[in-house]
């Protein structure tokens, strides 16, 4: 049986191609994992702007809906003015009814 002699150089020569080996390997997937993630970045980038987007729109809209809405409150607030309002009204119902209290006492007497 024949033995095969490995010299120290032709053992260091292996070793490094297999530390170069694993280290291109290991850069490729480093490489390839941070373009996942970035395209991972992108895409959530894109689909929060479209979200964004549409909250925007919903804004607008509803923005537009509440101006309308108190457009209308300020012209039913002009319409009421000269109106007796709400307080108002409940300070004569309790001027009423004292008065109607007070004349039922001079009644009685």
């Amino acid at each position: 049986m024949k033995k095969n002699k490995v010299t120290t150089e032709q053992l260091l020569k292996a070793v490094k191609q297999g530390f170069t080996e694993t280290r291109e390997y290991t850069d490729k997937k480093t490489e390839d994992l941070a373009r996942m993630v970035q395209n991972g970045f992108e895409e959530v980038k894109g689909e929060m702007h479209r979200r964004f987007d549409k909250i925007e729109d919903w804004q607008r809209l509803a923005g537009g809906r509440l101006d309308a809405i108190e457009m209308e409150l300020i012209d039913i607030k002009k319409k009421l003015a000269g109106i007796v309002d709400h307080h108002e009204f409940e300070l004569l119902k309790e001027r009423v009814k004292d008065l109607e209290i007070r004349l039922a006492s001079i009644k009685r007497k």
